[in-house]
């Protein structure tokens, strides 16, 4: 049996400055703590605030610009890599 189908269906808000809370929406992320990449940089663990099997509440890292978001769950020996279901990363804009 196969495990069910993760996916990132929405970042809100799209457009957030540095240090506000933002909130990853989706299905199927498991209740242990993953980890959030944004861009190329991985959010410190004490940043993710809230995590839950729909949802993922974090605190937006000290830079700007356009970044795409990725979420991976699992163990070292496994990571899944969550996109939208169109299979392309979300987004997030940080000011």
């Amino acid at each position: 049996m196969s495990p069910p189908r993760i996916s990132i269906t929405g970042i809100y808000p799209e457009k957030v400055s540095k240090g506000k809370t933002a909130t990853i929406t989706g299905a199927n992320f498991g209740t242990d703590k993953g980890s959030i990449i944004i861009g190329k940089e991985t959010i410190s663990r004490e940043d993710i605030k809230e995590w839950g099997e729909n949802r993922i509440d974090f605190i937006v890292p000290d830079f700007k610009g356009k970044y795409d978001v990725a979420v991976l769950v699992g163990t070292k020996e496994v990571k899944m890599r969550l996109v939208d279901t169109n299979d392309v990363q979300k987004k997030i804009e940080i000011e």
